[in-house]
């Protein structure tokens, strides 16, 4: 590892998509894993059913939303294993089984979720989501105001009452993959046009992505503090958290969100999200993936 200024040097890593139905798996395994190689480190991945033909007995493994913890029986240099948003692993039980097959470290969503489940463990957190295919700009142009949705149908249920000032454009996993280009970049230009995106969830236990997107398209967000890793990103004085989830408070975030669309309040949102990029920014995101696998290394070498 460098010292004295040097850049550190991520030790041999293969990320590990445990199932490519899921765009979770793919941005947080096979995106991530390309950023990090295109920048000089040892850096691959591939699917769990590929894992058998693959040598990687000097080599750290990350395991992407892992479904089973049986599978971790792997010869390999240390195991690392991330999270996402893998409900089942978010209690004490979960984590407990995690640290049952020797891990050397685990990566958490948010700050919430890492201190809750720690226990003083090798625990880390990564400021990502799914939004690596979005580019890294700001949009500074003014648009009709409208308020976007961009998620699964399994997650929209607290805002099925929203009004005809929503657009909701479900996302399809298989947008990630190289045939559906032409798709995804029409997605992308749906959500770069809603200068507000939505979210409300009853979950904090999730990264922050949808955030994170709305910050790359320029775009504020409406959503309310347990929406998920947020509140690592935005202050308690960002306008336009909700009251709460109820029809009355999203409407009333509606409301706002239409009335001091483009004025000082808006400026005073564009601000923070700008910040969310920067934080959130592909280099940084790199940067924390070496520090944490340069310490799981050492973990592991020294069991």
């Amino acid at each position: 590892m460098g010292g004295g200024g040097e850049k550190m040097i991520c030790p041999p890593t293969t990320f590990v998509i445990m199932d490519r139905a899921l765009s979770s798996n793919i941005s947080r395994g096979s995106n991530i894993a390309k950023l990090m190689c295109a920048v000089g480190h040892d850096v691959d991945y591939c699917l769990w059913t590929d894992i058998k033909n693959r040598d990687l007995s000097n080599r750290l493994v990350v395991f992407i939303k892992p479904r089973e913890p049986a599978v971790f029986k792997v010869s390999c240099r240390g195991i690392v294993i991330d999270l996402v948003d893998d409900k089942q692993f978010f209690s004490d039980k979960g984590i407990s089984k995690l640290i049952q097959q020797g891990t050397c470290g685990i990566v958490f969503p948010n700050q919430y979720s890492m201190l809750r489940l720690s226990k003083g463990n090798a625990a880390f957190g990564v400021v990502h989501g799914d939004y690596f295919h979005i580019p890294q700009g700001f949009r500074q142009d003014a648009r009709p105001f409208c308020v976007g949705y961009f998620g699964s149908s399994t997650e929209d249920s607290l805002i099925r009452y929203i009004d005809d000032k929503l657009v909701r454009c479900m996302f399809r996993n298989d947008l990630l993959f190289d045939d559906h280009v032409s798709e995804l970049s029409a997605y992308l230009a749906t959500m770069a046009a809603c200068p507000y995106h939505i979210n409300i969830r009853n979950s904090k236990d999730k990264p922050p992505g949808k955030t994170i997107v709305a910050a790359r398209c320029g775009s504020a967000i409406i959503l309310n503090r347990d929406s998920g890793g947020s509140e690592d990103l935005l202050p308690e004085d960002y306008p336009y958290w909700t009251r709460g989830v109820s029809q009355g408070d999203i409407n009333e975030a509606l409301r706002y969100a239409e009335e001091t669309y483009l004025g000082p309040v808006w400026d005073t949102a564009m601000i923070h999200m700008r910040a969310v990029v920067t934080a959130s920014a592909d280099s940084r995101v790199v940067d924390t993936y070496v520090n944490i696998l340069c310490r799981a290394a050492e973990i592991a070498d020294d069991k």
